[in-house]
């Protein structure tokens, strides 16, 4: 199958670009598999996946256009309800949700290791196959891993008709959901950090032996920061009604009008009765991330509420550090044109 015979058939997803080897590989995956795996990269369960592969040339030069339903894209700021959001606003009739797909993180370093021609080339083809997965009728519905919020003015380019939620959660709460993680969560924003540092933010540009003296918590919170700040400059860049805000704690204390603000904003059909059928259903009493475990907003706040007396006052001394840091970002309403 040529590359443009494999990105035209919804059975199947561009799962990976090969540099080294120079190929871009392709596997045959159901819609079910789509729609209930929480992550499309690295924690995909591949094995028994029927795999095509084809070189990078050939998909570059793969000539498509964008799907007629334009795509739609859920951005955020990890932590906040971004993958329950997805999962429940994923349904047959209305859209298909690929969240974090890895092969958008290969775009991702693309850019940030200044690799121009190859971005250039694949980044619009890339964009375009997976988009073009939806079923009759449908559109996608994108909620890449933040990793690749630095491809957001890219994506808005190559599909001109897109929207874009912007899903936050508060600085705190963002804080307290690193903390509950305990050492994975200190390394992975210590890794994300690194990664924004490249993308030219203002909170990334502390000197490296400055930042080697900040704590964990502290490199969290400019993770944060780093976020909103493109965030921010996205919605100056877009026009009005390409972006809205959603926060992330206001959905989960209240994900009724948040669902139907989302569905309305995405034009993805839901009608108030599906609307309430979903939020009555079990999907909000589970893991969004392991729908195997029982786990909803009481549970959610419990642990809120332990890792604040953990962390005792320095919690709110480093929200507080924070805001310094970039003092034209306001602490309510950081984010424009909220959806609820």
């Amino acid at each position: 199958m040529s590359a443009r015979d494999l990105i035209l058939d919804p059975d199947w997803h561009l799962d990976a670009l090969d540099l080294q080897a120079g190929q871009a590989v392709f596997v045959k995956a159901s819609r079910s598999l789509l729609e209930e795996t929480p992550f499309l990269d690295d924690r995909l369960d591949r094995s028994g996946l029927e795999s095509r592969s084809v070189s990078l040339q050939d998909l570059a030069r793969a000539d498509i256009s964008a799907p007629a339903h334009s795509p739609v894209f859920i951005w955020h700021s990890a932590f906040c309800g971004s993958t329950l959001l997805a999962r429940l606003l994923s349904g047959t009739g209305h859209g298909l949700c690929l969240r974090e797909p890895g092969v958008l993180m290969a775009l991702s370093s693309l850019k940030r290791h200044n690799h121009a021609d190859a971005f250039r080339s694949l980044t619009p083809v890339v964009f375009k196959a997976l988009a073009h997965q939806a079923g009759h009728g449908e559109r996608v519905i994108f909620k890449p891993t933040n990793i690749v919020n630095n491809l957001i003015l890219e994506a808005a380019q190559i599909f001109p008709e897109s929207r874009n939620i912007f899903m936050t959660s508060e600085l705190r709460e963002f804080l307290i959901s690193i903390a509950k993680k305990n050492e994975s969560g200190r390394a992975f924003a210590r890794r994300i950090y690194a990664m924004f540092a490249r993308d030219g933010l203002r909170a990334g540009s502390i000197p490296p032996d400055q930042a080697l003296s900040l704590t964990d918590m502290q490199i969290a919170a400019l993770v944060w920061l780093m976020e909103v700040e493109q965030m921010r400059a996205a919605q100056t860049a877009l026009p009005a009604e390409r972006s809205a805000w959603l926060d992330g704690d206001r959905f989960i204390g209240a994900p009724a009008p948040a669902l139907k603000a989302a569905s309305a904003y995405f034009e993805l059909g839901f009608d108030p009765e599906e609307i309430d059928t979903l939020v009555s259903g079990p999907t909000l009493n589970r893991d969004a991330k392991d729908p195997g475990r029982a786990y909803g907003a009481g549970d959610r706040a419990r642990e809120a509420d332990r890792i604040t007396e953990a962390m005792g006052p320095d919690l709110q001394r480093i929200v507080d550090w924070a805001f310094k840091v970039l003092p034209d970002i306001p602490r309510a309403d950081y984010l424009a044109r909220a959806l609820v």
